[in-house]
């Protein structure tokens, strides 16, 4: 699909750029908007929701 080939090539553009240990485990796309507060902050724990809602299916 798509979106394998999508984050291998993402793998390989951060690999080449960052440390080993600091390339993300995994990667999310997502076509919406980051939640945000008011002032325009991302809302971090929104986003941890999201990512367990996404991991436990």
């Amino acid at each position: 699909p798509a979106w394998a080939r999508r984050s291998i090539h993402c793998d390989e553009f951060l690999a080449q750029r960052i440390a080993r240990f600091k390339v993300p485990r995994y990667l999310s796309i997502s076509h919406s908007p980051l939640p945000r507060t008011a002032s325009g902050k991302i809302l971090k724990r929104e986003l941890q929701a999201m990512a367990i809602n996404s991991v436990a299916g």
